[in-house]
């Protein structure tokens, strides 16, 4: 009969134990079939490790357990170069948000984008123009590359997209968010259309939320529908011990949505041919580069210098309302062009022998209407009405200033007669204020603009109302503005702007943005 002595039997149990622990580290890790293919497609990640051999950061998974967030957080990426052209191998080698126990809700996302092939390649199609920006000021702010993604769920990457809700650009905010962010929002110019100012502006709100939340999901759903509601949400579960992660509070269907959607194109970006689609490779290189001015210059113009078709260059410059690039508030305007010609550009903005206006203002006489002011310059009342964006069943006031047909030879651009078109928020120079009145009882927009020889429209732009807006007495309203414009070009590559003049933010810690402002938006909504 064997005897073993304690030491020695303690030794030989110690050794069964660590290669059983062997064993099972070696061991696939078990497939959840619920809801169909796995979501995370580990496989995918795999084959994209070892046949694209790009660098990655190693995600540390944290086990939280008996914290207020009980969830897996990884590390956030740092600033990743690989050597592929293909801007897709470097979104996925920046991929580090932790996979999301929800394969029912990204498996019935995935299966949704996978029936329409063409609106994935239409999206595809748009984002050319704008990602490769949005993933260097991911990456430089060493955030996960999934968050340069999220334009699909918001918008489609549609840069004109507008919600029932007013939510507007690639980011879709509302107006009152985007004015809280430094978006100037004009008669001429709307910065939540502005990729540059939108994106920082984006992805600063972002930022600052997972700073307070504490992952990538719960700062997600604060975008959605709003910091506030998370709070709250998060703190009614905290009182009765209850988990804090973002599948344990009591979210609207949208915002549980939310993530799932994004992470369903993750997975479609990790292994298209997977779900039956294709995605076209995009260069890893800036497409745009951004020209910065304090001159006017035709749209059309403009688009001709930067040699792209008028569709396009709006595309690219989606934040311009109308016919002229102009600048509001006496700071100077940003203009993308594609990076190769962004020289040329610059060298015809400053040559004195090119004429950048072929519109310019007009004071409309006493009694004169638009039929009139249109057949004196030769064009129909619709292309008048068109480029200054008045409606059909809209009039102009006498004394009032529209844009009409410039058919001198020369352009100058200090000749503006200090006039605005109808509805335009005028450029105060720096050393003048706006003039204020305060509302008396039985003021409405209509009374005040006869008074201070505007337009009701005008005065409800330069306060942020709607035209039939009802005043409150005892406030104060903006009646008249002085103007002032001067000129100048410069440029600089997408890659290095930031925060730029039209993008001022203001980052108030404290502030409720109500941000939940993607309700019906003007996009195809998945389910």
């Amino acid at each position: 009969m064997l005897k073993f002595r304690p030491v020695r039997l303690g030794l030989y149990i110690s050794l069964l134990l660590w290669f059983g622990i062997t064993q099972a580290a070696n061991e696939p890790m078990p497939v959840n079939e619920e809801g169909g293919a796995l979501i995370s497609v580990p496989d995918a990640i795999a084959s994209v490790k070892k046949d694209k051999s790009t660098p990655t950061t190693d995600s540390l998974n944290i086990n939280t357990e008996g914290s207020d967030n009980q969830l897996n957080t990884a590390t956030q990426p740092l600033s990743i170069e690989t050597t592929s052209d293909d801007l897709w191998d470097r979104i996925r080698a920046g991929f580090a948000m932790p996979e999301l126990n929800d394969s029912k809700r990204i498996q019935r996302q995935i299966d949704w984008y996978a029936a329409r092939p063409d609106y994935v390649e239409r999206t595809v199609d748009r984002s050319r123009k704008y990602l490769f920006f949005i993933v260097e000021e991911v990456q430089r702010r060493k955030m996960p590359t999934e968050i340069a993604l999220l334009p699909i769920v918001e918008s489609a990457f549609n840069p004109h997209a507008l919600s029932i809700s007013q939510a507007s650009g690639i980011w879709q905010f509302i107006p009152a968010t985007g004015r809280h962010y430094g978006m100037e929002q004009s008669w001429w110019y709307d910065g939540r259309r502005d990729v540059v100012a939108a994106t920082n502006s984006a992805l600063d709100y972002i930022q600052r939320l997972h700073d307070e939340f504490g992952s990538w999901e719960l700062a997600l759903a604060g975008y959605n529908c709003g910091e506030g509601k998370v709070r709250r949400e998060i703190a009614y579960n905290r009182a009765r011990n209850l988990p804090t992660d973002y599948l344990s509070l009591n979210l609207p269907d949208e915002t549980r949505n939310y993530v799932p959607k994004l992470l369903a194109a993750k997975a479609i970006v990790l292994d298209p041919k997977r779900y039956g689609l294709t995605l076209d490779s995009i260069p890893n290189e800036p497409y745009f580069a951004v020209v910065t001015t304090k001159k006017r210059i035709d749209t059309k113009l403009a688009a001709q210098f930067a040699g792209m078709s008028l569709a396009d260059f709006v595309m690219l410059n989606p934040a311009f309302n109308h016919s002229i690039i102009t600048l509001n508030f006496n700071h100077e305007q940003n203009i993308l062009v594609p990076a190769a010609m962004a020289d040329s550009f610059v060298a015809k903005l400053e040559d004195p022998q090119v004429k950048l206006q072929t519109w310019k203002t007009e004071h409309l006489k006493r009694g004169e209407s638009l039929d009139q002011v249109a057949n004196r310059f030769g064009i129909t009342t619709e292309e008048l009405k068109q480029v200054n964006g008045i409606a059909n069943n809209k009039k102009v006031a006498g004394g009032g200033t529209v844009l009409v047909p410039d058919d001198s030879g020369a352009d100058d651009q200090s000749s503006e007669d200090n006039g605005k078109p109808e509805g335009a928020i005028p450029s105060p120079s720096t050393n003048k204020k706006p003039v204020k009145v305060k509302i008396q009882k039985h003021d409405s927009l209509e009374s005040l603009a006869q008074k201070y020889n505007t337009t009701a429209m005008q005065l409800a732009q330069w306060n942020h109302l709607k035209v039939n807006s009802k005043l409150k007495p005892g406030r104060w309203l903006i009646v008249e503005f002085n103007t002032d414009s001067t000129g100048t070009g410069t440029k600089h590559y997408a890659q290095s702007t930031h925060h730029s003049s039209q993008n001022k933010a203001s980052h108030t810690h404290g502030h409720s943005h109500k941000h939940h402002h993607h309700r019906q938006s003007a996009k195809a909504s998945n389910p």
